[in-house]
């Protein structure tokens, strides 16, 4: 059984911890043939970028 590609959720529902470990950008890609792309993810990683910038994102410390 192959587990979910949860990465993108998982980033997202986290930005706080993200910020705090002093990361600026995140990028997104294939890592593997098998793991789920922005062609693949049925809008997944746009709609939860457009949510996360509406209300202005996470502030870095």
């Amino acid at each position: 059984m192959v587990g979910k590609d949860d990465k993108v959720d998982w980033l997202f529902s986290h930005l706080d911890r993200v910020a705090s470990a002093h990361v600026a950008g995140l990028l997104f890609g294939p890592g593997t043939p098998e793991s789920t792309s922005v062609q693949t993810d049925g809008g997944n990683l746009f709609a939860k970028t457009i949510t996360y910038q509406n209300p202005g994102g996470t502030p870095l410390e």
